[in-house]
């Protein structure tokens, strides 16, 4: 019976190739090209359903009439593409996405009438255009501090608290 030893460059490639097929297993979990999310219960069960999801393409949370906090999204880090929060007639808090980091395109937030307070200050990266329009109820606004530059911000109906 022959006797095969790993020599440490065997062990390593052997260690290196594991790492690999398990961060390609956690990446597997995100779902492929757009994101809408249009009741409370797709934003709940966000994790469930795409576990250890920590990046997205493009997100949408819109046109709804029941969804009042993004808790569900809260491991959520990265998007590459845009977030467009819009038309959510109950909405009042988005800190479920206070751990988003970067956003690759737009970030819009409209039209969303019980929102009281936008907090974007952890993100750092952001290529693209900010607007925020129509959230007649907003107060407080915190967002991209630590960004160097953008292609555009518009603002329109509210008034910020310092």
């Amino acid at each position: 019976m022959k006797k095969y030893l790993l020599t440490l460059p065997g062990k390593i490639l052997i260690i290196n190739l594991t790492l690999l097929w398990s961060a390609a297993e956690v990446t597997a979990q995100c779902p492929a090209g757009p994101v809408t999310l249009t009741t409370q219960a797709q934003v709940d069960n966000f994790q469930t359903d795409y576990p250890g999801c920590t990046y997205l393409g493009h997100l949408t949370i819109g046109s709804s009439t029941d969804i009042v906090n993004l808790n569900g999204l809260s491991g959520l880090v990265k998007l590459t593409g845009s977030l467009t929060i819009s038309q959510n007639a109950v909405l009042v808090d988005i800190s479920g996405l206070s751990n988003l980091i970067e956003v690759g395109d737009k970030l819009i937030v409209v039209d969303n009438p019980g929102l009281t307070t936008i907090d974007f200050s952890n993100i750092a990266g952001f290529l693209g255009r900010f607007e925020i329009t129509g959230n007649n109820s907003l107060e407080t606004l915190k967002a991209l501090v630590s960004v160097k530059s953008t292609s555009g911000f518009y603002t329109k109906q509210f008034a910020i608290n310092h």
